[in-house]
């Protein structure tokens, strides 16, 4: 079991406990630094003075350092070059060994070897050299041109020009190797009719023509010949007028069937006192005198007409606590038109964040309203 031991301080002298691994020379940081500052310090690095490896140098550390530096240290770890003489132009040059065990320090440069190569590895010379260029004939102008020995196989017209000549001429509709057609029988009109296999694949009926398939479709895939026939349209009565109408069966959704005959109908439901956000006509209580255009003009100008809660372009001049008597400057802000609907719900929350938010500027912090 490791036991912690008393050592001396070497800078106070006081006795100090630390682990046998720490090592430790000193009680604290203030003794050490204040050691770095005594004379005992610089004579303790004054007392090794030894010679840098790379630059022959004399240097003194407190440990024994094979280089002076970090950049002697670096340039010692550099393999070392060997020059080279180039085989074009006879510059001297350095090349590393592994590149010259490999063959590679015979040239300076890329260019220096292109120039060398192309003096001594053309024509006969060359390595690729196949018996040069061999003279055959166009099959569409008949002139003869020279092509490679390995062209031989393939080439067969002297430009691209009478490549494409001869193929319009000779591969070209029903003389064309990849040429495929069908002969079908349209379903509506029973006229005969050519189609590429690509274009029928799949497909349970064919016809001529967009005509002819809208013509067969119109006939015999409607009403209770239709595939997603439900028995047509069923009889539902109307929650406001109390009408019957009809409707169909797929507008059954979740559960829920229709419950208007018409649009007329269903909006009388959602608005006046049927409403769901009605607030007993308070919308349609007037403005107060004092609110009028010169003060919206000064509420927009105090906040740059900015929104606060978007931060983009805003024009609404909105009361926080939802009293439209109340005029105080503290309790109007600007918003935008979006953002000015959307705080006609939840107001609770609305009222709460934007007179936190006010009573921050009012501090000088934040501006906007944070949402998460």
């Amino acid at each position: 079991m490791n036991v912690q031991i008393k050592q001396l301080c070497e800078h106070c002298g006081q006795a100090f406990e630390a682990w046998p691994s720490d090592e430790r020379r000193f009680c604290s940081t203030q003794c050490y630094n204040l050691w770095r500052e005594s004379e005992l310090y610089k004579d303790a690095i004054n007392r090794q003075t030894q010679i840098c490896e790379y630059c022959g140098q004399e240097f003194k550390r407190p440990k024994l350092q094979k280089f002076c530096s970090r950049q002697c240290r670096d340039l010692s770890k550099r393999v070392k070059r060997i020059l080279c003489t180039c085989k074009q132009c006879g510059k001297s040059f350095e090349e590393t060994p592994g590149r010259v065990t490999a063959g590679r320090g015979v040239f300076c440069s890329r260019e220096c070897k292109g120039q060398w190569a192309s003096e001594n590895y053309t024509g006969k010379e060359s390595a690729n050299w196949r018996g040069g260029k061999v003279t055959i004939r166009c099959n569409q102008c008949h002139q003869e041109f020279k092509a490679r020995q390995h062209e031989l196989a393939t080439r067969r017209f002297c430009s691209r020009k009478c490549y494409e000549q001869w193929f319009s001429q000779n591969l070209r509709g029903d003389r064309h190797p990849l040429y495929k057609s069908v002969i079908l029988q349209c379903e509506q009109c029973e006229c005969e009719f050519e189609r590429k296999p690509s274009a029928i694949e799949g497909n349970k009926h064919n016809f001529c023509c967009h005509e002819c398939s809208a013509a067969w479709w119109s006939e015999n895939r409607n009403g209770e010949k239709a595939p997603r026939w439900e028995g047509g349209p069923s009889l539902y009565i109307c929650e406001v007028c109390r009408r019957q109408f009809e409707a169909a069966k797929c507008r059954e959704r979740n559960g829920h069937k229709p419950r208007f005959c018409s649009s007329e109908c269903y909006y009388t439901t959602v608005s006046g006192e049927t409403a769901p956000r009605w607030l007993n006509g308070k919308s349609f209580e007037p403005y107060p005198s004092e609110f009028n255009e010169q003060f919206k003009g000064l509420i927009r100008e105090r906040d740059k007409h900015t929104c606060a809660i978007c931060r983009l372009y805003g024009k609404c001049v909105h009361h926080i606590n939802y009293i439209k008597i109340d005029t105080a400057s503290e309790n109007c802000i600007t918003l935008c038109r979006s953002c000015h609907n959307v705080t006609n719900g939840n107001r609770e929350y609305w009222q709460s964040a934007l007179s936190q938010l006010m009573m921050a500027r009012q501090l000088g912090g934040k501006r906007y309203v944070t949402t998460s």
